[in-house]
């Protein structure tokens, strides 16, 4: 919640700023402030709570989340579609993202393959799913659906890189990040944030290039560029006035 982690299930849910009904945390006084409720409609007002998602720990420290949650799909399915190069594979991309397709997840794996996952009722899920296959021309569908989405969730394709980032993304700006030397990578939500893996020399490619991102593991300033502006600097000194938390 800290680092505002949210998993291939963005695509159809929200990210988990959108799941977070109320938290409680710790202040840099000590003292136990509470933000939110514990269920949809609370309180009117303010939503301070929502602050402490990809806050990286510089207000508090959070002690009880209360989510809203949506029921489990009873079938899921996975498409595996892929293209000849990135132009083609973007263009099928954007296409995707403008139809009522309804997916549960919406994945470009560089360097040209889309995987799409469906959810719900059975027999509506293997119907959906022929009609994604006449539309796309075929494709894989995947034999371990479950597993297979736990590890990205989990960021597995990361494992062994020795820097891990999460960029935000739009598809426009795909070819640029994708001219970068980062290491093995994944956009998620149709192309909305880019999590990869990289060195020194990617890290620094990000940052001359002026793009934002936050580094999970491995490199000891987590966000470029830091927070500017009164808003933080007003928020961060009524709840932190003595800098107990730094950033990250």
């Amino acid at each position: 919640m800290a680092a505002g982690l949210s998993g291939p299930l963005r695509h159809r849910y929200g990210g988990l700023r959108d799941f977070l009904l109320g938290v409680r945390f710790v202040d840099g006084e000590g003292r136990v402030v509470r933000g939110g409720g514990k269920v949809v409609k609370n309180a009117a007002g303010f939503p301070f709570h929502r602050l402490m998602v990809g806050s990286l720990g510089a207000f508090g420290v959070m002690v009880e989340l209360s989510f809203k949650i949506f029921p489990r799909p009873r079938t899921t399915r996975t498409l595996r579609v892929r293209r000849e190069n990135l132009e083609e594979a973007l263009a099928e991309l954007e296409r995707l993202r403008l139809l009522p397709l309804d997916l549960l997840a919406l994945d470009l794996v560089p360097p040209a393959t889309l995987e799409l996952r469906l959810g719900g009722f059975e027999r509506s899920v293997e119907a959906r799913l022929k009609r994604l296959q006449d539309l796309l021309g075929d494709g894989e569908v995947l034999a371990e659906d479950e597993a297979h989405w736990e590890a990205v969730r989990d960021l597995g394709f990361l494992e062994g890189s020795p820097i891990w980032v999460k960029v935000p993304a739009k598809p426009h700006l795909i070819p640029r990040l994708e001219a970068l030397p980062l290491g093995p990578r994944r956009y998620l939500d149709g192309g909305e944030v880019l999590y990869a893996g990289t060195t020194e020399e990617g890290l620094r490619a990000l940052r001359e290039a002026g793009l934002p991102h936050l580094v999970l593991r491995g490199a000891e300033t987590p966000l470029f560029p830091e927070p500017q502006g009164a808003f933080f600097a007003g928020v961060k000194k009524a709840l932190d006035p003595k800098g107990r938390f730094p950033l990250g």
